[in-house]
């Protein structure tokens, strides 16, 4: 197959495989994927349902909610250390550190992220992800 130019993925036999594919989460936009190049696919099973576990469904729409203020602060003409503080707390303001559970910011919580750059510094406690 190699030789004729031609794709080939035979999962059993690594030696005849000419490309691989990565296991993959999808939540929304967001895309997670894994793979061991064919020596140990049971594993890469295993990783992929503890990641679906992990990466539950409330992320599709907090993906939405990122790409809504990614595009906001692009919008301010900040420097790109100003945006990346502005980032830096979009995600410790959604994203629980301990249990990677996201939530989608209120359109206050975004206003104020937009106009201060910084939210409260604790997630849970500071009204993050919960």
């Amino acid at each position: 197959a190699e030789r004729a130019g031609i794709w080939a993925n035979v999962a059993d036999d690594t030696e005849l495989c000419t490309f691989h594919l990565p296991s993959r989460v999808r939540r929304g936009a967001l895309q997670l994927s894994i793979g061991s190049a064919g020596e140990a696919p049971f594993v890469v099973r295993r990783l992929r349902q503890a990641m679906e576990r992990l990466f539950g469904p409330e992320w599709a729409p907090w993906m939405g909610g990122a790409a809504r203020f990614r595009q906001a602060v692009r919008g301010l003409s900040l420097s790109r250390s100003e945006q990346e503080a502005r980032y830096d707390a979009f995600f410790e303001e959604t994203v629980d550190p301990r249990t990677f559970k996201a939530r989608v910011l209120t359109a206050a919580e975004e206003r104020s992220l937009l106009s201060a750059g910084m939210g409260a510094s604790d997630p849970v406690e500071g009204g993050g992800a919960r």
